[in-house]
């Protein structure tokens, strides 16, 4: 989460993504399950070793406090490490969280095998770009399929590489009209020369 530019509305809604802790200490006046959609009561306590779900912002907060442990997402358990290992060009991100990334890299940190995880993301958002560089240098025109898989970050490089296309396609094709033109003034300028003689 960028500190100086909290309105980013991407950061804000990735921020607010739910993210699963199990509690450490006990938590009084904290119950961000409570029916109410209250936060705050002063009586409420949670448990040790109770489960909570929250807003990454204040898990992450929470665990800097060591109140609790972060469980792992669905796309941080082996299972998930094993589908990035075999194909990590063809795994629906966008279905898993469009703000994937961002929320991966918020959670390595806290992760006891954050290398292992650090270097699997690492590896795979390198091989996803490297994919989608390749497939889409010359297309001028989204690929819709390609987009229903794409992360959020993915989607806006994406995004440049065909406005880029767009901008040299119409450069080459406006230089070849200029150039076409040009031949033509050249050849009516030394037909009148000749014409001259």
């Amino acid at each position: 989460m960028k500190v100086n530019k909290f309105w980013d509305a991407d950061d804000v809604i990735m921020s607010n993504e739910i993210i699963s802790a199990t509690i450490d200490t006990d938590i009084t006046g904290l119950d961000f399950n409570d029916k109410t959609g209250n936060i705050y009561n002063k009586q409420k306590v949670i448990k040790e070793s109770a489960k909570l779900e929250a807003p990454l912002w204040l898990i992450l907060n929470l665990k800097k406090t060591n109140y609790v442990t972060i469980r792992q997402p669905k796309y941080l358990t082996e299972k998930y490490y094993n589908l990035l290992q075999a194909d990590p060009e063809i795994v629906n991100f966008k279905a898993k969280n469009p703000f994937l990334y961002d929320i991966v890299m918020h959670l390595i940190p806290h992760l006891d095998d954050e290398n292992k995880w650090a270097r699997c993301y690492g590896e795979v958002i390198y091989k996803r770009l490297l994919h989608l560089l390749k497939n889409s240098s010359n297309i001028v025109y989204e690929n819709q399929s390609l987009m229903k898989i794409l992360a959020w970050k993915e989607k806006n490089f994406y995004d440049k590489i065909v406005k880029i296309n767009k901008n040299i396609r119409f450069f080459l094709d406006n230089y070849e009209n200029h150039n076409k033109n040009l031949d033509e003034l050249i050849e009516a300028k030394k037909k009148h020369q000749k014409k001259k003689k």
